[in-house]
Formats: structure tokens, C-alpha cells, sequence
């Protein structure tokens, strides 16, 4: 199938206009609630920025790619919308992950650049992937603790984002924790007891 420009047109539109659900479960209306397509775009700022901090300790990696892939990673979700991990985890991350690449070679097609970097990210083949993957629940860990300044009780997605990014935090990402360290740290007392509704992002964003 062709890609063309109406296919992408509304795709965009879709994206524009669906609220992430993970944050409306929690309460965050959806007039307040982050998009998907605000999410990717925070994502793919991250990813420019962490993959050249690697490149500038010496790492063979390409920032271009690596935001590349953060700006098309949820870009299924147009087709599919945002499935929420509960669900995702009863259906099976591999079979999630399958649903969404049928869906964009469908619409797509195959042999598009969408398909083939949706399928780097969730095959997780490259630096570039890794990446892309880390900066997504860094922007996700980001937006929860802003909802949080807010008064939405959204500490289970700070502590979930939190314990993800240490388990990403490997090889040569691993050069990359002192970076996140604060915004870390930040999050990580959302994980005692709970977590607290309460938190702040101003340190933070100071060492990103």
C-alpha cells in the first residue's frame, strides 16, 4: 500500500486528538490529559538530547535516529489507541506488540520508514532503539510528576516509569544515570509507602 499524504494527515489528526488513557484512569480529565502525539514529541526531544550526551562520552550513536524512532514509537496507536499496560499485560506484551505492526503495515505498508523503525523500537535492535525506549518512560516519569505538582494522584505511573528507567539503565546507557540521577531520586520516593502525591520537577529539569 502507498504511503500518501492523506494516510498521514490522519494519522496525525488521530494522534492529535486521543488523550493518553493511562492518565484518565487516574483522574486527569481529557481536556488536561497529555495526547499521544504530545508524548512522542517530548519523547523524541529526550532522545536527541540523552543519545548526544552518549556520543559526547564516546559512544557510536546517532541522535537523529535514536529521535526518530521516539517520534514514531506509539505512532499505531492512531489505528489501535492507547492500550493500557493492564490490558497489554493480559493480551501479552508480544501479541500488543504484533497487533501493532499489523496495524501500520495494513495502513502503511511494510516497506514504509514508519514500519521499519516501529519495528526497530519494539524489536529493540539498536543503541538508537534503546534510546528511544528510555526516553519514552522518562517523558511519561516527566508528566506524572507535573501531574502530580497538579493534585492528581498519579504515583503508581511515577513509581512503574521509575523502576523502568533503572532496568533500562544498562551498558552503555548506564553513562546516562548521572544525568537522570535527580529526576530519579525525585521519583523514587513515590515508590515508599505508596508514593506521595506530592513532588516537583524543578531540580530536575535543571540537570536534563
Amino acid at each position: 500500500m502507498n504511503n500518501t499524504i492523506g494516510d498521514i494527515i490522519k494519522i496525525l489528526v488521530a494522534l492529535k486528538s486521543t488523550s493518553r488513557t493511562g492518565w484518565m484512569l487516574r483522574g486527569v480529565p481529557h481536556s488536561v490529559a497529555e495526547t499521544i502525539s504530545e508524548h512522542m514529541e517530548d519523547a523524541s526531544i529526550l532522545s536527541l538530547v540523552l543519545a548526544q550526551l552518549l556520543r559526547d562520552k564516546g559512544i557510536e550513536v546517532s541522535p537523529e535516529k535514536a529521535s526518530s524512532l521516539a517520534t514514531i514509537h506509539d505512532v499505531a496507536e492512531a489505528y489501535i489507541g492507547d492500550i493500557v499496560k493492564l490490558t497489554s499485560r493480559s493480551l501479552g506484551e508480544d501479541a500488543k506488540e504484533k497487533l501493532e505492526l499489523e496495524a501500520v503495515a495494513k495502513n502503511l505498508g511494510r516497506n514504509t520508514i514508519i514500519y521499519k523503525l516501529l519495528e526497530e523500537y519494539i524489536l529493540q535492535t539498536s543503541i538508537e532503539a534503546k534510546i528511544a525506549k528510555l526516553s519514552e518512560t522518562v517523558a511519561t516519569l516527566i508528566q506524572g510528576l507535573v501531574y502530580s505538582e497538579q493534585g492528581f494522584r498519579v504515583s503508581e505511573i511515577i513509581c512503574s516509569m521509575y523502576e523502568s528507567a533503572r532496568e533500562q539503565l544498562k551498558g552503555e546507557l548506564a553513562l546516562l544515570t548521572d544525568t537522570l540521577e535527580i529526576l530519579l531520586d525525585n521519583a523514587k520516593k513515590y515508590c515508599s509507602s505508596g508514593g506521595s502525591d506530592e513532588g516537583t520537577t524543578r531540580r530536575a529539569s535543571k540537570r536534563l
